[in-house]
């Protein structure tokens, strides 16, 4: 294997940071000079053409200088950031707000001198009352007891501490119930936030997670745990004292972890703040665990109509009328909730059916309706193999319908009426067996009907009205044995309507009025509704062959 040049000043090392999969170039020789963990990484990783991870956006010149790509999955950007430029010039002023996250990926990395400044600064400016549980479990974590009772003597009114630890209660996640609750009573823990933080930070050290702060999410989380263990400490959380504006900026970091408080409070937040759930499905991809969640919240100029999920919490169901998916961001979370089944947008305000619905490997009903603005037909529409149903119309689209259409060999109905479609109707479309209703009425589609119709033999409803269709009704279109209701009316159709569909037992709506058709049948005695009505001139011999 080869080896990290002594190149300094080409970025050709790729580190993916966290779940968004954030890149960050770097050297390899100033990364294995300032640490010995990137060093041995390098040597076990460095290849002279390495392989970009699938969903990390790299333009192609920075990409054919990758030598190797390592992954920090649990870090975040900004503290990484941190990190590399202390190794690039072996010090850095780390923020008050980062030194705890700072000193823990400086740990993982092997970097104790940084760790050390980190803990220091954090003892000699940071330490407040409110925090100094989490700054005990940090330093007994990070292996730095001895400036712990510097901080101690800073606060003050925290004996108790000790005793706990005397006990061998040694970090946050040998804590109990009752040491948290003495920590509430000190007087500089007086906000909901900060009983909060504590909360969630002890419950997250008691299931081993590597990140104990509420801004972390729920990933990984036992709710249904975490309620059993926090419920005698709910009462000293008053929720519904907290002002409204303090909760605006409380409900991201309350909402991934609703299903920890009380029943009474769930049902209360669900009647009040419904409108925020949002948020948590579109973050963190799972709705509270809670019994008394209403499937129907409001949204501030728009209306959610249902979030559903299954019995791991994982969204499924996602129906929303007039959602701006595109100014909230939601467009990304939604793509990754892999678990998905169903999509349903009325008047959505975007000018594109995102990319992101498309790698949805569970999807099986998608339905837009009266988009704001219409979209092109989604070229890679045939990787939704699962789909049954898709029901995209009204001014939603405009363009050709793709060939990919024809791989949804699980669809059972598809509606694409009045849109902006042009072109042909592609001939894939015909093998979509399983189809039993195909609306493509009310666009601008062109050419002929495909020869093969017959080919879909489950079909029994097929409209194709008020196009530019031209040609004759395909013959083979009598094959279909169960085909209920034929519409074709308003196109340039010519010639004249095949004599065995006339007389099929299961038609009972045959609609071909405003085309070129000759040969006016009488009614058929199996066909309830029959409407030949007025006919166009058929166009000419010359004027058919150039069609």
């Amino acid at each position: 294997m080869a080896t990290p040049s002594l190149d300094t000043k080409t970025k050709n090392v790729l580190l993916v940071i966290g779940k968004s999969k954030s890149p960050i170039l770097a050297n390899a020789a100033v990364l294995s000079h300032g640490c010995a963990y990137y060093k041995n990484a390098l040597n076990d990783t460095w290849h002279q053409e390495a392989t970009i991870p699938r969903g990390v956006q790299l333009n192609p010149q920075a990409a054919k200088s990758i030598k190797a790509v390592l992954t920090h999955p649990n870090a975040d950007y900004a503290t990484v950031k941190i990190v590399l430029g202390f190794i690039e010039v072996g010090k850095i002023t780390v923020p008050d707000d980062s030194l705890a996250q700072v000193a823990y990926f400086a740990d993982e990395l092997a970097l104790p001198s940084l760790v050390q400044q980190c803990l220091a600064h954090y003892a000699k400016h940071y330490v407040k009352t409110e925090n100094t549980l989490l700054f005990t479990m940090l330093c007994l974590d990070l292996n730095h007891p001895e400036l712990l009772e510097e901080a101690y003597k800073k606060v003050g009114d925290i004996n108790w501490l000790a005793e706990v630890i005397q006990a061998g209660r040694l970090t946050l996640a040998d804590a109990d119930a009752a040491d948290v609750e003495r920590l509430f009573s000190l007087k500089g823990i007086r906000t909901v936030e900060q009983k909060w933080r504590i909360v969630i930070g002890w419950l997250k050290s008691r299931q081993g997670l590597y990140d104990i702060s509420v801004e972390g999410g729920a990933k990984g989380f036992d709710l249904e745990q975490a309620h059993e263990e926090a419920t005698p400490l709910m009462h000293h959380i008053d929720w519904k004292n907290i002002q409204t504006g303090a909760y605006s900026v409380l409900r991201a970091q309350v909402l991934p972890y609703l299903a920890v408080t009380s029943p009474e409070y769930q049902a209360w937040f669900n009647e009040l703040h419904g409108s925020f759930v949002l948020s948590a499905v579109l973050n963190f991809g799972v709705l509270p665990m809670m019994e008394n969640f209403q499937r129907t919240v409001s949204i501030q100029g728009s209306q959610v109509n249902m979030i559903e999920r299954n019995r791991n919490g994982t969204v499924t169901t996602f129906r929303a009328d007039g959602f701006n998916l595109v100014k909230s961001g939601a467009i990304d979370y939604l793509g990754d909730l892999t678990d998905l089944e169903e999509l349903t947008f009325e008047s959505p305000r975007w000018d594109r059916i995102p990319e992101s619905f498309m790698s949805l490997p569970n999807l099986n009903r998608l339905y837009v309706r009266n988009s704001l603005k219409t979209a092109l037909f989604p070229k890679n529409i045939g990787n939704l193999s699962n789909l049954t149903e898709l029901i995209i119309s009204h001014k939603s689209l405009h363009g050709p319908i793709p060939e990919s259409v024809g791989s949804l060999s699980n669809l059972k109905l598809l509606n694409l009426e009045k849109n902006s479609l042009d072109g042909a109707i592609p001939p894939s479309i015909t093998r979509l067996n399983k189809l039993e209703t195909l609306n493509l009425g009310c666009n601008k589609l062109s050419g002929t009907i495909p020869k093969s119709i017959g080919d879909l033999v489950n079909l029994k409803h097929l409209s194709l009205e008020n196009n530019e269709l031209s040609g004759v009704i395909p013959s083979s279109i009598v094959k279909i044995p169960g085909l209920a209701e034929l519409r074709l009316f308003g196109n340039q159709l010519y010639g004249e309507v095949p004599e065995k569909l006339l007389k099929s037992a299961s038609l009972y709506s045959l609609d071909v009025q405003n085309n070129c058709l000759s040969g006016a049948p009488s009614p058929p005695s199996s066909v309830m509704n029959f409407h030949f009505g007025t006919q166009k001139p058929a166009p000419s011999l010359l004027k058919r062959m150039f069609k």
